[in-house]
C-alpha cells in the first residue's frame, strides 16, 4: 500500500498538481476492491551475464546472486533476502561464443553459447552457466520459465554470423526454418530431462523490428510473412512432441507502437492485425494451437515524454480491446534513454529512478 502510495504521488506530481504550502495535503484514496490490472509476473532475463557468474564465479558470490534474486525467505527480523522474482528468462544463444572474435561481436559478454555445434551437431552442454542459474531459480519457487532466442544458430544463418548482413529480411532461409525448430525443440527437451524444468513460453523471435546489421549482440530482423511461417512449422512440432507442452510467445515488439500502428516499418508492425486478424491470410496464426493468445513487446523508447507515456499505452489498449480474448505483457524494459527524469547509464540506486520504473510497470 505504501508502494502505491508513492506511485501515486509521483503521478500526480507529474499532472502539475501543486501542494502550495507544508499546511496543504494531497489526500489520496485506494480503493482496493477494484482491480484494473493483473500482473501476471515479475521476471528478468538470464542474458548476457550469468554465462559468465555461473560458470566462472566462486559458489559463495553465485549463491548469494540468486538469493537476492529469486528468495522468498526472510531473515531473523523479517527482512527479505530477496527481490522474489516469479518468472525467469532462458537466452537460446546463437553460438557467436564459440567464433570468439571471429563473431565481429567485440563485447565476449554479447556473444552467446548454442545447443548447435559449428557443424550443426547438437551439443546437449551448452549454456552451463545459464543452467546454473536456472536451477539455482527452481531451487528459489520460480515457477514461470521463458526460453527466448535473439538469433537463429549461426550454423543455419544466411552469412554464418550471428547478426544480419542485410537487415530487411530474417538472417535464415525458409530451408532452414525446419532444422531451427528442430533445434529449439531439443533445446526444451534437453532442460526438461536434465532439470526437471518446462518452460512455460518459447519466445522464437526478439525485437524484430531492428536490422541487427551491427555486430553490437546477437541478432536477427525478421518481417511479419517469415514469422508466420516460421510459427506454423514450430507450432506443428511442439504438436508433435506430444511431451512437450511449451506455449509460443510472440512477436516481442521492439517499440509498443509497432504492434498497433501500420506507419512505422513496412512489413514489420502492425503486429497485433498481422497476427491475429484472419483477413490477413498470409501472416494470420490466430488459428495454431501453441501461439498463446497474447502479444508481448517492450517498452523502450516509448516512456517519455509523458504524453508519448499515455498515448502509446492507451493506443495499445484500444488495439487490443478490438480482440477479447487476446492479452498483453510487457517483457522487457530497462532505462536506456536520458530525460529530464532519469539517466539511462550508470548506476541508480536512487527512488527517482524507482518510480520511473514502477510507473512503466503499472500504467
Amino acid at each position: 500500500m505504501i508502494f502505491s502510495l508513492f506511485l501515486i504521488l509521483q503521478l500526480a506530481c507529474n499532472d502539475d498538481v501543486k501542494i502550495k504550502s507544508s499546511n496543504e495535503f494531497l489526500t489520496v484514496t485506494l480503493h482496493l476492491n477494484e482491480k484494473h490490472q493483473t500482473i501476471s509476473g515479475f521476471g528478468a532475463s538470464d542474458a548476457w551475464s550469468t554465462q559468465f557468474v555461473g560458470s566462472n564465479w566462486p559458489m559463495s558470490k553465485k549463491t548469494q546472486i540468486a538469493d537476492w534474486l529469486f528468495s522468498l525467505a526472510t531473515d531473523n527480523e523479517n527482512n527479505p533476502l530477496g527481490i522474489g522474482l516469479t518468472s525467469w528468462r532462458f537466452n537460446l544463444g546463437a553460438g557467436s561464443a564459440y567464433q570468439g572474435v571471429s563473431s565481429n561481436i567485440e563485447d565476449e559478454w554479447r556473444r552467446a553459447e548454442s545447443f548447435l555445434n559449428l557443424d550443426g551437431s547438437f551439443n546437449p552442454q551448452a549454456h552451463t552457466g545459464q543452467r546454473w542459474f536456472l536451477n539455482a531459480a527452481k531451487e528459489r519457487g520460480v515457477n514461470q520459465f521463458i526460453a527466448f532466442v535473439n538469433s537463429p544458430p549461426i550454423f543455419l544463418t544466411k552469412n554464418g554470423k550471428a547478426y544480419s548482413s542485410g537487415g530487411s529480411s530474417a538472417n535464415i532461409t525458409s530451408e532452414n526454418y525446419s532444422k531451427f525448430s528442430t533445434m529449439l525443440i531439443r533445446a526444451l527437451d534437453e532442460i526438461k530431462n536434465s532439470h526437471g524444468i518446462s518452460f512455460r513460453y518459447l519466445s522464437p523471435f526478439n525485437e524484430p523490428q531492428w536490422d541487427w546489421n551491427g555486430a553490437g549482440q546477437e541478432g536477427s530482423p525478421w518481417n511479419n510473412i517469415e514469422m508466420s511461417a516460421m510459427l506454423k512449422i514450430l507450432n506443428n512440432d511442439l504438436v508433435a512432441s506430444s511431451h512437450i507442452n511449451t506455449l509460443i510467445e510472440i512477436p516481442e515488439a521492439a517499440q509498443l507502437n509497432f504492434l498497433y500502428s501500420g506507419d512505422l516499418n513496412s512489413g514489420r508492425d502492425d503486429q497485433v492485425d498481422a497476427f491475429f486478424n484472419p483477413s490477413n491470410t498470409s501472416t494470420y496464426i490466430g488459428n495454431i494451437s501453441r501461439v498463446t493468445k497474447k502479444v508481448a513487446g517492450h517498452s523502450y523508447f516509448t516512456t517519455w515524454p509523458l504524453t508519448n507515456f499515455v498515448e502509446t499505452r492507451s493506443k495499445l489498449n484500444q488495439k487490443l480491446g478490438e480482440y477479447s480474448t487476446l492479452g498483453f505483457e510487457m517483457t522487457e524494459y530497462c532505462p536506456l534513454e536520458n530525460n529530464a527524469d532519469i539517466v539511462g547509464n550508470g548506476r541508480d540506486l536512487g527512488m527517482d529512478l524507482a518510480l520511473y520504473g514502477a510507473r512503466v510497470m503499472h500504467v
